[in-house]
């Protein structure tokens, strides 16, 4: 009789089992002595599929069993990258508790605070970082979960994020900054947390442009008054001599012009005041 059927069930049943949550099916056919490393077509080991899904019960049940807890996919996904990316705050706990390689990436060089802060789940953030987590690890292409975090405006865990220590200065390739991937996408509440944990409103990204000029082509009013009430310089010029004024004016943004152009002249009245003196 081939491995795994009979009254350890089909191939497939431990699967089907975690991915449905069924926990006392599941632990019959652990009991009858059913693989807990068992994977299905794609490659996900149950293990995987129980974290991924939110099935605690389960998840613990494969684990006592002998499920391999860092086992990885086809995409090098193990149970807590899984955990991670879904949300699962609890099976990511059990997860850690059990010994998971915290800092363990997939085939893109993410790991599971990567995929937590990208994707807003605060209380998994909030548990990888008290489990020690590396918080500069970088992605294939340079970002950190700080970087990703801001650029996708969930200011929850850019908080926990810098209450953490983790770096505002760090530079990715294709995005800058976490304050310039957050003036890139209008996130205005990420922004300001950064400024307030001293990030560089100055700061020029590999293209010549300042944070406020990529404030101004994405037109966002709110963020440019955080800017520039945070010290951000409007007097900048980049390539042809362009400022940050200009590149509102390019992009039709109306409010956010009048703000920079508001700026600029108490600038200047402020140069020429102190000339007179």
């Amino acid at each position: 009789m081939p491995a795994n059927l009979g009254r350890r069930g089909h191939r497939g049943d431990v699967c089907r089992a975690a991915t449905k949550g069924r926990a006392r099916a599941l632990q019959r056919l652990l009991d009858a002595g059913a693989d807990a490393n068992e994977a299905n077509a794609d490659g996900f080991t149950a293990a995987l599929i129980a974290a991924q899904c939110g099935h605690t019960q389960c998840l613990r049940l494969l684990l006592d069993a002998g499920a391999d807890i860092d086992r990885p996919s086809e995409n090098s996904r193990n149970p807590l990258l899984a955990a991670a990316a879904y949300g699962q705050a609890a099976c990511l706990e059990l997860l850690l508790e059990r010994g998971a390689d915290k800092n363990k990436t997939d085939n893109k060089s993410c790991t599971a605070l990567i995929f937590a802060a990208r994707h807003g789940f605060t209380d998994c953030v909030r548990l990888l970082l008290e489990a020690g987590a590396d918080k500069e690890k970088l992605t294939r292409l340079g970002f950190t979960a700080l970087i990703l975090a801001a650029t996708e405006g969930k200011a929850g865990c850019v908080q926990l994020l810098l209450k953490a220590g983790a770096d505002t200065e760090v530079y990715a390739p294709n995005a800058g900054n976490a304050l310039m991937g957050a003036a890139t996408y209008d996130r205005t509440d990420c922004a300001r947390l950064l400024i307030e944990a001293g990030a560089d409103v100055n700061a020029i990204n590999s293209s010549g442009l300042t944070v406020l000029m990529i404030a101004a082509e994405s037109g966002s009013a709110d963020l440019i008054r955080v800017l520039l009430e945070a010290g951000a310089d409007v007097s900048v010029t980049v390539f042809d001599d362009k400022t940050a004024l200009d590149y509102a004016e390019v992009f039709g943004n109306l409010e956010a012009a009048d703000l920079l152009r508001a700026a600029a002249a108490e600038r200047r009245a402020v140069g020429e005041l102190g000339e007179l003196r």
